[in-house]
């Protein structure tokens, strides 16, 4: 599934899905079916999810609001 995310954004130790409630949770669930399809039989996922409805934010602007702040600091 990695290999079809088209977001290239940076994350260290995680997979990161933006959209809707049902776009993200079907992504899960095609993971979960994935590996389960592959043989394995006990998965647990962690998941953190964060909303919020006073303004649209993705994940680039949380990107580029840190690099911002770190070039202050230079």
């Amino acid at each position: 599934m990695a290999e079809q995310d088209p977001s290239k954004l940076p994350t260290p130790s995680a997979c990161v899905a933006e959209g809707s409630w049902d776009e993200c949770m079907t992504i899960i669930g095609q993971c979960h079916s994935l590996v389960h399809a592959n043989g394995v039989v006990r998965i647990q996922s962690d998941i953190r999810i964060g909303t919020r409805t006073d303004k649209k934010q993705g994940f680039e602007d949380k990107v580029k609001a840190v690099e911002d702040l770190l070039a202050q600091d230079e």
